[in-house]
């Protein structure tokens, strides 16, 4: 499976935003079927968000666990971004700033390393 970046970002910036602390200062938890619609089904596939927290997962950016059945994932709790989450979001935060990278991404047949869309967005970044 592709990777999809632009489904990547929306991740990250929706685990972002639900992430915070409940009464007793423990993070809330958010579940893949907790996600707006604005990322599945409209927008997204369910494997496609899947696939995408497998690989944030393994690049240290989410904190995340599945929840596995009949040799399958059916559920995902995300609990937050890693700090380097947090840098690697900020670097492809702003709709600009991806609009470039994504132009660089397709022009290099549609998939980058994680390591060199950061390098690529601080570079639009700084000018």
């Amino acid at each position: 499976m592709k990777l999809n970046h632009d489904c990547v970002r929306e991740l990250l910036l929706e685990i972002e935003a639900f992430q915070e602390f409940d009464e007793e200062q423990e993070y809330r938890i958010l579940s893949i079927e907790m996600l707006p619609t604005s990322l599945t089904p409209n927008k997204f596939s369910k494997n496609e968000v899947i696939y995408s927290t497998l690989k944030l997962k393994e690049a240290g950016f989410i904190n995340a666990s599945y929840l596995e059945a009949d040799g399958g994932i059916y559920d995902v709790c995300y609990s937050g971004l890693t700090y380097a989450g947090h840098d690697y979001l900020d670097s492809i935060r702003s709709k600009e700033v991806w609009s470039k990278v994504k132009t660089s991404i397709v022009k290099n047949g549609g998939s980058l390393a994680f390591a060199v869309i950061q390098q690529l967005a601080i570079k639009v970044l700084l000018g």
